[in-house]
């Protein structure tokens, strides 16, 4: 099956491979009152992995509080974080510290670890973009939009030469948003056409931060098209006939007694990503609820370890839906989890111009996926599972027609590249 997801996150601004030693001495230079540490820049990656899976799973929990109940919900946490590190790169002072705090990073790993580190891992994308070998695609792309009467300073022109992009706000903004709209349609393969509107800048406007995400991949086992038909989805008030595909065969899988819940891997083709699928019993209204407070990061890391679940014969049944998710407001939630003054006046923005002339005003982020036999209910069907297994090789029946939570794992990152919560039919 193609799996087809594309994220957007943009923050907007108003006024008021190891690096070569020379790259290391211009961070030093960028940022007189940061030090690099001994340690080198692969565990650092490591160390930020641990850091954006445990905020992935702090954000969702946020994200589940301001979304209707039986609300679909989809985004990309590994977006969000990569385009508030792009935030924590240029500033400094108590805003720095703030952002390492939402960031969950260790008080210990300094700024310039991590952008030693998120360079490392942009060059990796990069590569990783151009193998022709690998059977998905991935697509990471960072680019700082600013006003181009701003004096950047030289060491950030130097660091961020390919996420640099001059545009002209002040005398033409509305084109400004088409020019942004229009790298973002691009990037994301034109899954995702329109992030801003012209309200969202005006001449007054600086600096608009953006991260890209598209990912597409085959399944490792296709589902055909002919076994896809018309099932029940069940849910909590309504009952709804959605199409179903099919499949039989051999699959990593879980009965997790420390959330209650079913839990399966389907791989793409390449193994490095796979989706999971965490199935709670539909005798439990509120299984969703109950199951994302179960999940924390010690969790969801012992269920991506690759040989913690069992391979076994099942009998899968995964609903075909495309799902559009536009987050317009993440300040409230950001600030929640501790971001600081990040959004008003009183933040320190300095290393991008060297003056504390800009601010962020507001986040917003859309996300995409579309799920059908080629990548990633009917009959009286039950939705009803026991937590009791059957006998070894007896099939598993894991028909996903009552709400569920999945999410993309990328295990080379060692990310969530996506999650969501699907509730009910579209």
């Amino acid at each position: 099956m193609y799996k087809i997801c594309c994220v957007v996150l943009v923050l907007g601004a108003l006024a008021s491979a190891s690096l070569q030693s020379d790259k290391s001495e211009q961070f030093l230079k960028c940022f007189p009152n940061n030090k690099l540490s001994a340690s080198d820049p692969q565990s650092i990656s490591t160390l930020l992995a641990k850091s954006r899976l445990k905020f992935s799973i702090d954000f969702m929990k946020k994200v589940l509080k301001q979304t209707k109940t039986g609300d679909n919900f989809f985004f990309s946490p590994h977006s969000i974080y990569q385009a508030l590190l792009l935030a924590l790169f240029i500033s400094n002072d108590h805003t720095e510290k703030h952002i390492k705090t939402a960031l969950q990073l260790p008080a210990h790993i300094d700024k310039l670890d991590v952008l030693q580190a998120f360079k490392l891992d942009s060059e990796f994308d990069k590569m990783r973009l151009l193998n022709g070998s690998v059977s998905y695609e991935v697509r990471n792309v960072n680019r700082f939009f600013y006003e181009q009467s701003l004096s950047v300073r030289d060491c950030i022109g130097k660091l961020f030469q390919d996420e640099l992009a001059p545009l002209d706000f002040k005398t033409q903004p509305s084109q400004s948003v088409q020019q942004i709209n229009e790298w973002v349609s691009n990037q994301t393969k034109y899954q995702i056409k329109e992030i801003l509107s012209n309200s969202d800048l005006s001449e007054d406007s600086k600096l608009v931060l953006v991260n890209a995400m598209y990912f597409k991949g085959l399944w490792a086992s296709k589902f055909l098209p002919q076994d896809t038909k018309k099932e029940v989805f069940y849910t909590r008030h309504r009952n709804t006939l959605v199409p179903m595909m099919r499949q039989k065969g051999n699959f990593r899988y879980l009965i997790s007694e420390k959330l209650s819940t079913h839990v399966i891997q389907i791989p793409y083709k390449g193994d490095d990503i796979s989706m999971f699928i965490l199935l709670p019993p539909f005798v439990d209204p509120h299984g969703i609820e109950f199951l994302l407070e179960k999940l924390n990061v010690d969790v969801i890391a012992e269920l991506v370890e690759p040989n913690y679940m069992t391979e076994r014969p099942v009998e899968l049944g995964v609903p075909k839906f495309t799902v559009e998710h536009k987050l317009e407001n993440l300040v409230p939630i950001l600030q929640s989890m501790g971001i600081g003054d990040l959004f008003n006046k009183s933040a320190d923005l300095s290393s991008f111009t060297g003056n504390r002339d800009i601010f962020f005003n507001d986040a917003t982020h859309k996300a995409k996926v579309s799920i059908d036999e080629e990548g990633t209910v009917a009959a009286a069907a039950t939705a009803v599972f026991t937590f009791r297994s059957s006998r070894p090789l007896e099939p598993i029946k894991f028909i996903c027609n009552h709400p569920f939570i999945y999410f993309i794992y990328d295990n080379v990152s060692q990310s969530i590249l996506f999650i969501g919560v699907y509730n009910t039919p579209a």
